[in-house]
């Protein structure tokens, strides 16, 4: 079996460019953009941090391919680097091979009512605003509220002999 390595080169994200460098080693070249004693580490070990991503897009067969998707809304691969599909694929496994997706949410709107939002605690109401994107994210009794979403994929159910005091 054929171990692929990818470093530092094949990303654009600063982020992942950190965690690389922090859990790699050197490596004589990388697998996916050929740079030559590079920082490498295996493309699995990413895993972790493109997971959240993922949930952005749904699959759809007249979509993009996921490697496309991730690249033109977030740019987390180098501009130079053409084999984005391979290193996805050695990253999150063989499922999202080749198969199509598209956005979960329209973007363009959120980015509208964010400006809306913005200028709203700037100019008119700072502590209590009435924003779209506001009562969206903070509504607790909305369906689909993003922020209590958010706060339920947190929660994490402790016993109650949890000691949380350091000994």
């Amino acid at each position: 079996m054929i171990t692929y390595l990818c470093c530092i080169n094949c990303f654009n994200d600063i982020h992942l460019k950190v965690f690389i460098q922090n859990n790699s080693q050197l490596a004589d070249k990388c697998d996916f953009c050929s740079s030559e004693q590079s920082i490498c580490l295996k493309p699995s070990i990413l895993l972790e941090k493109f997971e959240f991503l993922i949930d952005c897009f749904e699959e759809d067969n007249n979509g993009n391919l996921l490697s496309t998707l991730l690249n033109d809304t977030y740019v987390i691969f180098h501009k130079d680097m053409n084999k984005t599909e391979l290193l996805l694929q050695k990253i999150l496994g063989e499922t999202y091979r080749e198969k199509k997706y598209k956005p979960r949410f329209d973007t363009s709107s959120y980015a509208k009512q964010w400006n809306q939002f913005k200028d709203e605690i700037k100019y008119e109401n700072r502590f209590f605003p009435v924003n779209s994107i506001y009562s969206s994210i903070f509504d607790i009794n909305q369906k689909e509220s993003i922020f209590f979403e958010l706060l339920s994929q947190l929660t994490k159910k402790i016993s109650k002999k949890t000691n949380f005091l350091s000994s």
